[in-house]
């Protein structure tokens, strides 16, 4: 490849990262007002990975995927989630047909990853209250593609005793398709609704709970084939979410926050390759540069 070419690939590079720069400008909620309640009300009470079948349930029978759901707090003392989730083709399969106490197929299509938080709060809410949430995330996606999703919620009842989680769409939770392969970066902020008089039971300890799950999706074109048990299996995919230690932060907010902007952005993260075709491409231009006229 000579040097006009490599530049010409370069710039062509670094136009792709900028537009992904831009479309990854911070979201962060930056409210004209706003009454953030204080951080110490809200305890993460329970924290898990688990297999994820994309219906809004997840397991935690039969072993766990890789990975650690884990909490911190940020200097102001609100609370920060982050951790990570993986599973394999073969932890897949081996969750499905397991050996322990009888050999066995679940009927059960696992297929995702989830990290879950449930936690409850030392004073009520109050009518109007929300969850106020800061994302940075990033998902591998397998070549037959995935979906992704987060969400929380604030309810009467411990989620910490269930498995279910809360159905996707409305302002609580967002989710999306990806079908290329690579790892994508999700980027953004969301609020749950509003607490309402109907959640609200006098007494009850209120709990709320964020997730992020993602899940790859079945090669369906790929012959199927039929286990020791008699049952057709369609190959499994590893699927992987990560959450750096910065990128999730939740703060309790009254009926008197107002927001910034809201709303996620997803962006492809560069190959290894590219970041490199890039450094080269610099380097040819800095000694384009320095040739004397």
């Amino acid at each position: 490849m000579n040097t006009p070419d490599l530049m010409t690939r370069a710039r062509r590079a670094l136009e792709s990262v900028a537009a992904t720069t831009l479309a990854l400008a911070p979201l962060a909620m930056q409210p004209a007002q706003a009454m953030v309640l204080d951080a110490s009300d809200l305890t993460v009470d329970s924290s898990g990975v688990y297999f994820y079948n994309g219906s809004g349930y997840f397991a935690d029978w039969h072993g766990r995927p890789d990975g650690l759901a884990q909490v911190t707090t940020n200097p102001d003392g609100s609370t920060k989630l982050f951790g990570d989730a993986s599973a394999s083709a073969a932890q897949f399969m081996a969750h499905k047909c397991h050996t322990d106490p009888d050999p066995a197929c679940d009927s059960y299509d696992d297929r995702g990853v989830a990290m879950v938080w449930n936690g409850s709060f030392s004073t009520p809410p109050a009518l109007g209250d929300r969850l106020a949430i800061s994302v940075d995330f990033s998902v591998v996606v397998p070549d037959t593609g995935a979906g992704w999703a987060i969400g929380a919620r604030l309810t009467s009842f411990d989620t910490g005793t269930s498995n279910s989680l809360p159905s996707y769409g409305g302002s609580s939770s967002v989710s999306g398709g990806l079908s290329e392969a690579g790892t994508y970066r999700v980027q953004g902020a969301l609020l749950t609704d509003e607490l309402q008089a109907w959640q609200m039971e006098p007494g009850a300890t209120m709990h709320w709970q964020v997730f992020v799950v993602g899940v790859a999706n079945a090669p369906w074109n790929e012959r199927a084939w039929s286990d020791t048990y008699g049952t057709y299996l369609t190959p499994y995919r590893p699927i992987s979410i990560s959450v750096p230690m910065h990128s999730i932060d939740v703060a309790r907010v009254d009926a008197s926050y107002v927001p910034g902007t809201l709303g996620l952005s997803v962006s492809a993260v560069p190959e290894p390759g590219a970041w490199l075709l890039m450094t080269l491409g610099l380097a040819g231009l800095a000694l384009q540069r320095r040739r004397p006229a």
